[in-house]
């Protein structure tokens, strides 16, 4: 698993089909995250979350000036800094997806996401005099279900630059990182409207529309064109039973992204639950287009197939998939694994081999070569 910050209700990638919205949204911006909707005062919701993702406390700065000596180079630092955050010597922090945290909780509580770490490691490579800034990557999709929710994870970490030399990725899932993976530097703001997102979600999950309004229209306030977020903001009137507000959400999403498939999926679906047949068939059929040309989702459909001992379904979405694109070795591993399952013994060991020649790094060459000297003495 990639270390991963959270997104809402079906929201995967943006792939479907060009047609922009039939119908505009109802609800302007300022109604959709301005409105008061919940029974009593709604102060927390109204009100902005005070967040400083990025403080430091005393006890921060100390651990720095124990760990990382002022007097170095900047390499020199950041190689310090990120073994004192992995080492029995300093702190020992814990990858949890599901929790987000600014810098100061990630340091105390030694656990988090990939968001909360290089929150944690731009936050403290700054007082260091390191020159870090966040970087968004984008990562093959990955979905989980939770419950009645299926969570987009995503991922961000953490770019160094030197006065001279190649910059630096500090990453929290260093061992899954392909430096392949298209990247690009977002702004503190940017990467405070994701952690109110997160929170957003990690506040629905536990059924609290207070606290993941508050948190959801902050993040819209930081990131307005940002159409996954209005997107979740959907998923959240949806969950909480606001359906004229929900719907006008992902419709503000469309605007911004036509093809922002969270949107495309739940208005299929709010229609359906509406009774307006022709509009929930179109939002139905961008849906299908986009799962039907979309290899990563098909991918994902194949992992839950494998978990569930679903052979045959994995086979047919992996088929597919990599009749949309036979250069992921992830499909080809997957695939191979599937076939050992149903003692395809020799499809397995072509299927292995082709994952290998599409990946020579090191650790996935390592372990394709140990799973292909195994089938050889089948």
């Amino acid at each position: 698993m990639k270390s991963l910050w959270l997104f809402g209700l079906l929201l995967l990638t943006a792939c479907a089909g060009q047609t922009s919205s039939p119908i505009g949204p109802p609800l302007s911006q300022v109604q959709l995250t301005k409105a008061q909707l919940l029974e009593g005062p709604d102060e927390l919701a109204m009100a902005k979350p005070e967040v400083e993702l990025l403080a430091l406390d005393s006890e921060m700065r100390d651990f720095l000036s124990d760990h990382v000596p002022g007097n170095l180079h900047s390499r020199q630092k950041t190689r310090l800094l990120i073994e004192s955050f992995f080492s029995g010597e300093g702190i020992d922090i814990q990858y949890d997806n599901i929790k987000t945290h600014t810098a100061i909780e990630t340091f105390h509580r030694e656990s988090g996401n990939c968001l909360s770490f290089t929150s944690l490691f731009v936050a403290m490579a700054r007082e260091a005099g390191i020159k870090a800034t966040f970087q968004e990557v984008e990562t093959p999709p990955v979905w989980n279900n939770m419950g009645e929710l299926y969570i987009y994870n995503r991922h961000i970490n953490a770019l160094v630059e030197y006065r001279t030399g190649p910059p630096q990725v500090v990453d929290f899932d260093i061992a899954n990182f392909d430096e392949n993976f298209p990247r690009k530097k977002i702004s503190d703001r940017a990467a405070l409207a994701q952690y109110h997102n997160n929170m957003s979600v990690h506040w629905m999950l536990k059924e609290d529309p207070t606290q993941a309004l508050a948190h959801q229209r902050q993040s819209l306030v930081l990131a307005p064109q940002a159409s996954y977020m209005w997107a979740n903001l959907g998923a959240l009137y949806s969950r909480f039973n606001y359906p004229d507000f929900a719907e006008a959400a992902y419709l503000q999403a469309l605007q911004i992204n036509s093809n922002e498939y969270v949107a495309i999926s739940n208005l299929a679906r709010f229609y359906r639950g509406h009774n307006e047949v022709e509009l929930a068939q179109y939002y139905a059929d961008r849906a299908l287009r986009f799962r039907r040309k979309n290899p990563y989702y098909l991918y994902s459909e194949a992992q839950r197939n494998y978990e569930l001992a679903n052979y045959d379904e994995a086979l047919v979405d992996l088929r597919r998939a990599i009749r949309l694109d036979d250069g992921e070795h992830n499909f080809h591993r997957l695939l191979g694994l599937v076939q050992l399952e149903m003692g395809q013994v020799e499809e397995a060991q072509i299927s292995f081999e082709q994952a290998a020649t599409l990946n020579a790094e090191p650790r996935y060459a390592a372990m394709y070569s140990r799973k292909l000297e195994l089938l050889s003495g089948h």
